[in-house]
């Protein structure tokens, strides 16, 4: 008897190695743009022209879907976007890279509804349903590939035509912290507060400035036997042993200031919030801070430059943080409150 998701990898190695059988002169992976090519020199008739009919025997596509989620991962993309549109405009397929939209591919029109029911295939998702946006995960590896999640949503545009957002979820790991784009005198700042017992290290920026980066670098410089962290995150995009990482579900009225009340009664050292989104997630950071314990946390805001603040230099987001938590002692910086603010920074 086969074990739980052992099955799939193992269809997937069957089938690659009987495509590979008696070809020894064929190189053993296409590429994705001769994969695209492929599907648009094919005659009309042999492409499935709606999402009802397809089915795992297109396997031009199916290889081109995986190629397409390799080649995200191949250049640290964060999302993949898939934009469909009505003849003749092709589907555009781009990767955000660094916080930018990159292009990498088009395709055929008339592949719009194969390759969104292919993606939904994978996910689990109801291939007949247009009208209504759907959520689903993909796991990479039950499809031959690397340890990667992916969290898809599909979203109804026009004409029942849909598009697909694919995020990159796990299978990421941390990145030293030397090597996360700081200066020298802002680096060592940052180490001298992560190192400190208690306190508050507040990461602030837009979208895709690398704050979830920046803490699980932070976490990696820290995480050590003699100490217990504790992650409360929505997605738990980068995974680390050592750490209790918890992901956070709203719908059941698992917040992130619910996990941190819980947080506080199972003995922390570190609490690594992704995301302080309300006024009692920033209260109870605030007083985790001021009872012994380093809680780290992210915050967003626009349009920063980097630089640390400590005591009376305040950016705008440790204002509101302060306003926010009302404790006396916060808001007269009588404990340690280090912020940094990062912004989008291309590689």
């Amino acid at each position: 008897m086969a074990l739980p998701g052992s099955l799939m990898p193992a269809v997937h190695r069957a089938y690659a190695a009987l495509q590979t059988r008696g070809t020894d002169a064929a190189p053993a992976r296409t590429s994705l743009h001769d994969l695209a090519e492929q599907l648009r020199s094919a005659p009309e008739a042999a492409l499935p022209a709606d999402a009802e009919v397809f089915s795992e025997s297109d396997n031009t596509l199916v290889r081109l879907v995986n190629s397409l989620v390799e080649e995200a991962v191949r250049r640290r993309a964060s999302d993949i976007h898939i934009e469909t549109a009505d003849e003749p405009r092709p589907v555009r397929v781009r990767l955000r890279v660094d916080g930018e939209l990159v292009p990498v591919l088009e395709l055929p029109a008339r592949l719009r509804f194969a390759i969104v029911a292919r993606i939904k295939i994978m996910a689990e998702l109801d291939i007949s349903e247009h009208r209504k946006p759907q959520d689903g995960k993909i796991d990479f590896a039950r499809f031959g590939g690397a340890h990667v999640e992916l969290r898809v949503v599909t979203v109804p545009t026009h004409r029942g035509l849909e598009d697909v957002v694919l995020r990159l979820l796990g299978g990421r790991k941390p990145m030293p912290l030397e090597e996360i784009g700081l200066a020298p005198r802002t680096l060592q700042a940052l180490r001298a507060a992560a190192a400190k017992p208690y306190g508050l290290v507040l990461i602030c920026g837009p979208t895709g400035c690398g704050k979830t980066t920046t803490l699980h670098s932070v976490l990696r410089d820290i995480n050590t036997d003699g100490r217990k962290i504790w992650t409360a995150e929505d997605p738990v995009e980068i995974t680390q042993e050592g750490l209790r990482q918890v992901q956070i579900n709203a719908r059941i009225g698992w917040t992130f200031a619910s996990a941190m009340r819980t947080f506080l009664r199972a003995d922390p050292d570190v609490i690594m919030i992704g995301e302080m989104r309300d006024e009692e997630t920033a209260r109870i950071a605030v007083e985790a801070s001021l009872t012994g314990h380093r809680a780290l946390d992210a915050a967003h805001q626009f349009g920063a430059g980097e630089h640390r603040t400590v005591a009376g230099d305040r950016p705008r987001s440790l204002q509101l943080l302060r306003f926010a938590a009302g404790h006396p002692r916060a808001a007269a910086g009588a404990h340690a409150v280090h912020a940094l603010q990062r912004r989008r920074d291309r590689r």
